[in-house]
């Protein structure tokens, strides 16, 4: 440990003083007290001028001299010589250097005429090494500091918890990060046993075995491992074990990190993927049916073409309205729409479609997508639609009891409608696709007036009904 300023002069046998840029003693050794007849103490915080005899101006324009210099300057300075005429020493002055490295109070050796000055030589070099080991302590301390600050605002700005583990005692010094991660309160000891209580019962094995191994390293050793907390939160733990030596016994140190949406974003992550992988088998299987389908129907190859088109142009619109909804199903009306609007004249009413709101599961909008297709094929073909004054009415409302929902399409102002002599694709797909996808019960009439198709849909099928459309 160094000495104190205050110490060291008072080892000195002549008088020394330590007077500040105002002209203040900031500190006097004893040497100096004793020559001016003072107590121990009284010389601080007075007027240098108040305890010299040396006329003020003369005593300040030394003293401007010498907090230039870090050399000694010789001076004079007189003290009360009590009933006797004042004591004149001769005086070698030099600044000090502060704990800023900037010029700071002047150092004052006082002795009588022809006194050798080596002691204040030496004097001056000894507060020369301290000045400069202070400021050296000075720079290192805020260095440290700095450091230790960015630290903390990375850890604050990672919202990171920090812990470590004296191995010894089991007692874990945590931050208040790292024990509202973990759901423990803000206060109180903590150890090991403690915080494991506070991971989930599945996941305090790996989390032991963990941090177990790696203290069994006998060197230094990192380790990581995620787990969850009792209150469901995933947790990145990472850390490392640091073996005794001689600045003390086995510890670890580390951080913790809420991972908890990571986690769930992975995981969501996979289902979507299983669930694309699922949609994709799906509509492979729903192309491979309209294209087997649509070659037995077909008349040749520019009529399998033509059909077989429209139909995949039918599923992509349907596919467009439950992309645009993530997949999550669409509304009944919006998938009406999106059928017919190649059919639909500027005021609407070819195509008139109406009932409360009703939300599909995907699996309804596609089947229901291609029926829709297939009755306004149809209808342009043959039915309400192949004529200037022909419409379609596409009404539904809640099934019976409030079950499910029941759909009704109707055609007006056509032809008039006979019986088809051989079930086509439409057909088919209406009674034998809808009930074995959906569970519906169809009925598909033929009266003079106009094709009318009757659908009960399950609730099962659907994804809600509410409100009026």
């Amino acid at each position: 440990m160094q000495p104190s300023l205050q110490s060291l002069v008072d080892l000195l046998p002549e008088p020394v003083l330590l007077v500040g840029r105002d002209g203040r003693v900031l500190l006097a050794n004893r040497a100096f007290e004793r020559a001016a007849g003072l107590g121990p103490g009284a010389a601080g915080g007075c007027a240098l001028a108040s305890l010299s005899a040396t006329p003020a101006a003369e005593l300040a324009g030394y003293l401007r001299r010498c907090s230039g210099t870090l050399q000694p300057l010789p001076g004079v300075l007189d003290l009360p010589g009590g009933t006797g005429p004042p004591l004149r020493f001769r005086t070698d002055g030099a600044t000090t250097l502060g704990e800023d490295g900037r010029p700071g109070p002047v150092l004052l050796r006082l002795r009588a005429h022809g006194e050798a000055v080596a002691g204040f030589s030496l004097l001056g070099e000894q507060v020369r090494r301290l000045g400069e080991e202070v400021l050296l302590r000075k720079r290192a301390e805020e260095g440290l500091r700095r450091s230790e600050e960015r630290l903390r605002l990375a850890v604050d700005a990672a919202d990171m918890g920090t812990w470590d583990l004296d191995v010894g005692t089991g007692m874990i010094e945590a931050s208040p990060r790292c024990r509202a991660l973990l759901g423990l309160g803000a206060d109180g000891p903590l150890d090991f046993g403690g915080f494991l209580g506070a991971v989930h019962r599945d996941d305090r094995g790996a989390v032991r075995e963990a941090v177990e191994a790696a203290l069994g390293a006998g060197r230094p050793e990192s380790f990581a491992v995620e787990y969850r907390t009792g209150a469901g939160r995933w947790l990145s733990h990472r850390g490392r074990a640091i073996p005794p030596d001689g600045a003390g016994g086995a510890r670890a140190t580390g951080m913790v990190l809420d991972v908890t949406e990571e986690r769930r974003a992975a995981e969501h992550q996979a289902l979507l993927i299983n669930e694309l992988n699922h949609r994709v088998k799906n509509t492979l299987a729903t192309v491979q049916s309209i294209a087997a389908q649509t070659r037995r129907a077909a008349t040749g190859l520019d009529g399998f073409w033509e059909a077989f088109g429209a139909r995949l142009m039918a599923l992509s619109k349907t596919h467009d309205l439950l992309t645009r909804e993530r997949w999550r199903g669409t509304g009944l009306a919006e998938l009406v729409a999106a059928e017919a609007s190649p059919y639909q004249d500027a005021a609407g009413s070819r195509v008139r479609a109406g009932g409360p709101v009703v939300r599909l599961a995907p699996k309804a909008a596609v089947s229901l997508g291609l029926a829709l297709h297939e009755l306004l094929t149809n209808a342009a073909k043959y039915g309400a639609l192949s004529v200037p004054g022909g419409h379609v009415e596409v009404r539904w409302a809640p099934g019976p009891g409030g079950e499910g929902v029941r759909v009704v399409w109707e055609e007006a102002g056509g032809p008039p409608v006979r019986p088809p002599e051989r079930r086509g694709f439409g057909s088919r797909l209406l009674e034998r696709n809808l009930a074995y996808d959906l569970g519906a019960r169809i009925a598909l009439l033929f009266p003079p007036g106009g094709v009318r198709c009757e659908l009960e849909i399950p609730r099962a099928a659907l994804e809600g009904v509410s409100g009026d459309g």
